[in-house]
């Protein structure tokens, strides 16, 4: 968390969640209201088809920060 807060960007997120590697992300994934930031192409893309909620790149999110 001390990154995100040295980026001053911990405040926008309501829930972080850090899993294991092995893990299926979309298990983790309960609110429609998300939000999905991955540099895995083949996660953002299974999670944009079986969650239905937007998906970003990490590269993408200076866009939020304007």
């Amino acid at each position: 968390f001390s990154t995100l807060e040295k980026l001053r960007i911990l405040q926008l997120f309501d829930e972080i969640v850090h899993i294991k590697k092995n893990d299926i992300k979309s298990n983790y994934i309960h609110d429609n209201k998300s939000i999905f930031i991955d540099d895995s192409f083949q996660e953002r893309n299974n999670i944009s088809k079986n969650k239905c909620i937007p998906v970003f790149s990490p590269d993408a999110m200076e866009c939020f920060a304007n």
